[in-house]
């Protein structure tokens, strides 16, 4: 069964296989002769020297050597064949990139791959289990408001008060301000999708494209060392998309969640004004919401169409997602990507908002002293009896909000993400030195297992939106690199 990431170019040297069993990849080969040079080489930078061998799980690259895909390291022929062959588990993809060399190119071939290698296989696990945290200090000042060194810092231009993007509490904004956010996405929603429709029916509008592709990407920037950093960036490209696209010039707003925990219909953000994000879905008797085994939180107020506002009779097309799928590593179902249209929905939850989205939750996460700490109080503990202040803050909304892998449709997810990136700020401010600390491994929850983050780890890109190679590193100053922001105030 062919498949091409939205990330990957499709060209003929790129080949996708999903195994349902244990068995082989077959790759065709061009009958001609040279050198055949296959690596699993998958941390450092890009190289032309020699070709490369890309293995993925479930739709996703890996980005480091570990135990259970570094068994094949290299392979080199220079006979011609009729094709390679690649053992795979149930449920994994491969993406091959296969690049034909002279053999004139030989001997620059393997040198350049023991450069590139050596150091790699050589290098210590950072951390400490299969969660260990890695923290690695800058030199210099490690405040988010004064740049970090990065590679791509002198790239872009300097960061000044003069040129500070401010972002702002959507309930503080006026109201025309908050009118013309809503706009400049409902305008992204008339744009065309750039994904290819045979693959991904479901993305109807550009809009669209950010939910399939952060759908795509669930497995590895969801609990993982990616989290913070990659949302960082998602929420940039998204802002920059508004400006560009539908020319949007105001503020990107954030919702602050303990501000509204006491009265959610009561708050600008959720009024269901003209001037507001939309308000509550119509009232639906259903039962308790069950989590697990252990764990049921009661509905809310909603769960039925939302009817007012500027996303009123709004369509989505993404059906949710189990949360098993990102527990075990499973592929994404076969038909994650159909267009399965049905009304926005919302389940407005004051019983979750108020337990879990509090001022006193939130200055617990601002308290933690380390990375570890922090990520687990925002995100929970999977299969636990409580829900984390960021997790509690997409239970609020319902379904879709509420679902990991799809929640991007309802159109709040963008203030409720800047608002986790402002509490991130927040906590980088108030913790300079372990403000560069890196926590979790390279796929969510660890499975399928994989190796500890660091901030020399390459993101895994953001679909057609940006495939620049940022490091983690790259991306945690808001004021350096690609980014020049600020909140209006520091949590």
């Amino acid at each position: 069964m062919p498949f091409l990431h939205p990330s990957i170019s499709k060209s003929k040297s790129h080949v996708g296989f999903r195994g349902e069993k244990d068995g082989v990849c077959r790759y065709p080969s061009s009958r001609s002769t040279g050198l055949y040079l296959f690596v699993y080489r998958l941390l450092g930078p890009a190289s032309h020297s020699f070709t490369s061998l890309s293995v993925a799980r479930s739709k996703r690259p890996f980005l480091a050597f570990t135990e259970s895909n570094a068994q094949l390291l290299a392979f080199a022929t220079r006979d011609q064949f009729d094709h390679f062959t690649i053992s795979f588990s149930e449920g994994r993809l491969l993406l091959i990139t296969v690049v034909h060399t002279p053999l004139s190119m030989m001997i620059n071939m393997f040198i350049s791959f023991l450069l590139l290698a050596l150091p790699l296989l050589t290098q210590a696990a950072p951390g400490r289990g299969p969660w260990g945290a890695s923290h690695h200090a800058f030199p210099g000042g490690s405040s988010p408001y004064a740049p970090f060194p990065g590679k791509y810092n002198a790239t872009y231009p300097p960061c000044t008060n003069a040129t500070m993007k401010v972002r702002k509490d959507f309930d503080t904004m006026a109201p025309l301000e908050r009118k013309a956010y809503t706009d400049a996405i409902k305008c992204l929603m008339t744009k065309p999708s750039q994904l290819d429709q045979t693959l991904y029916p479901a993305a109807i509008n550009r809009y669209f494209d950010y939910a399939v592709i952060h759908t795509n990407l669930t497995q590895v920037v969801h609990i993982s060392a990616f989290f913070l950093t990659w949302h960082r960036y998602y929420l940039h490209l998204f802002e920059q998309d508004l400006a560009n696209q539908c020319g949007y010039t105001g503020a990107f707003p954030y919702w602050n969640w303990p501000a509204t925990a006491d009265n959610l219909t009561g708050s600008a953000i959720f009024d269901g004004s003209e001037y507001s994000m939309s308000g509550n879905g119509l009232y639906t008797n259903n039962d308790s919401i069950v989590l697990s085994p252990f764990f049921s939180i009661p509905h809310g107020s909603g769960g039925g169409c939302v009817t007012s506002g500027p996303f009123a009779n709004m369509t989505t097309t993404l059906q949710p997602v189990s949360i098993d799928v990102l527990i075990t590593g499973a592929p994404l179902p076969n038909n994650t990507f159909a267009k399965n249209e049905s009304c926005l929905t919302r389940d407005l939850n004051t019983y979750v908002a108020k337990r879990y989205t509090n001022t006193s939750a939130l200055y617990e996460c601002l308290e933690t002293t380390n990375m570890a700490d922090f990520t687990t109080q925002i995100n929970g503990v999977i299969g636990s009896t409580e829900l984390g202040l960021h997790s509690g803050a997409h239970f609020v909304l319902g379904s879709p909000g509420s679902n990991i892998f799809v929640s991007v449709q309802d159109p709040i997810w963008w203030p409720l993400h800047t608002f986790l990136d402002n509490l991130y700020t927040s906590w980088q401010i108030r913790h300079p030195n372990v403000s560069d600390s890196v926590y979790g491994t390279l796929t969510a929850n660890n499975a399928p297992p994989s190796a500890n983050g660091t901030i020399n780890t390459l993101e895994p890109g953001w679909g057609y939106f940006d495939q620049t190679n940022y490091t983690i590193g790259d991306l945690m100053s808001t004021t350096s690199g690609p980014f020049c922001y600020r909140y209006d105030v520091a949590l």
